[in-house]
């Protein structure tokens, strides 16, 4: 009977959820969104002529006679021809890369080493961190194999700009009154003094709010990815993306990125859902709830951009965040955490924090519960 009692109290508390007016709007919008990205990142980019000129250089090896012919379509400034747009990624891809009319191979390589322990150094590695990632280095081949960059950034970057506002925007609005509804409309002395009104009542609540973000973030998410292999197709997916992130001691092709950002968006909606509805729980006011998260937001940014790296252990705790660690760019993070004797990385690490910052929120909030008179 008990879990028929909760089988019951579950579906009412997702029909509320569902029910909701501004939840449901934010979530068609962010639908309707995720398709306009997923065509605007390409199609907003480069026209069909254009894209077809971007492909007759590829599969060619980045070697000196490939940045010759680079050399020979730029100006003084080192601009690409703009009546040709054959070179015009490369070209920007080249500049960002040192003094483009005098680049080599050599010179790319020299580089990307300067960088990568540049980067080391300023994240204060342990000498196992060293060594861990000089084990990982030896299987890149840089500057490897030209690939236009159009497809592999427009993914990644449409799939980060739509985590911004899934983490910001759909799972506070659609979960921020859970909880506090019941607070303002003074009903939830009611609710608690019923038969089913303890624990039953409140993982209920819990279990229908993370439904809603989980899914709501994963349709999302698919809808946004199934359009763009649909409409721009999937030859890009098993290609190397190094070439683009030329910083990274990691060795991984497009779709692997795309599976580890995924994977921190689905594990960071959870913690993300639970730390809405333990304020939905504690403020009482849906309003508080989403200006709090907003808040939150905010200072997570700015603190991830101006801890100084010395602090190492809050630095690096508040850059693992959902809001700033998910991110194209996280392939630079070169930070390890050790437990057990092993290295983990940030995207092997952080949905497990997630997760278990989830649970501590949710036992948090179930602790304020009980607490609360009858």
């Amino acid at each position: 009977m008990r879990n028929n009692y909760f089988g019951t109290l579950y579906l009412f508390e997702l029909k509320k959820i569902l029910k909701n007016k501004v939840a449901m709007i934010t979530f068609l919008i962010m639908l309707i969104a995720a398709i306009i990205v997923g065509e605007g990142e390409i199609s907003g980019n480069a026209n069909a002529e254009e894209r077809e000129q971007f492909k007759t250089i590829e599969r060619r090896v980045i070697d000196d006679s490939l940045l010759e012919e680079v050399k020979e379509n730029i100006n003084e400034y080192g601009e690409w021809d703009k009546v040709d747009p054959t070179y015009e990624n490369i070209v920007s891809w080249a500049r960002s890369k040192g003094d483009i009319h005098n680049l080599t191979v050599d010179a790319l390589e020299k580089d990307r080493n300067d960088s990568i322990q540049e980067a080391k150094e300023m994240s204060l590695l342990s000498p196992g961190e060293y060594e861990y990632w000089e084990k990982r280095q030896d299987n890149i081949d840089y500057p490897g194999t030209w690939y236009d960059p159009l497809y592999s950034f427009g993914i990644t970057l449409g799939l980060c700009d739509l985590r911004i506002v899934i983490l910001l925007f759909l799972i506070p609005m659609g979960l921020a009154a859970v909880f506090a509804a019941e607070h303002q409309n003074k009903t939830d002395s009611i609710i608690r003094a019923s038969k089913n009104g303890d624990k039953r009542t409140y993982y209920a609540k819990v279990l229908a709010g993370m439904s809603f973000a989980i899914v709501g973030t994963a349709v999302i998410v698919a809808s946004f990815l199934g359009y763009f292999f649909i409409r721009w197709g999937t030859y890009y997916l098993d290609l190397p993306i190094n070439y683009n992130y030329a910083y990274t001691s990691v060795s991984l092709t497009l779709k692997e990125h795309l599976w580890m950002l995924t994977k921190l968006i689905m594990t960071g909606s959870v913690l993300i859902a639970a730390f809405t509805l333990f304020l939905s729980q504690t403020l009482k006011n849906a309003l508080a709830v989403m200006g709090v998260s907003l808040g939150v937001w905010f200072v997570n940014v700015i603190l991830a951009s101006t801890l100084p790296f010395k602090m190492r252990a809050a630095q690096q705790f508040i850059q693992w965040l959902p809001h700033t660690l998910i991110d194209d760019r996280i392939v630079y993070e070169y930070r390890l955490v050790k437990l057990f004797g092993r290295y983990f990385t940030a995207w092997d690490f952080a949905p497990f924090m997630y997760i278990l910052f989830a649970i501590i929120f949710i036992a948090a909030g179930r602790f304020i519960y009980d607490r609360q008179e009858r």
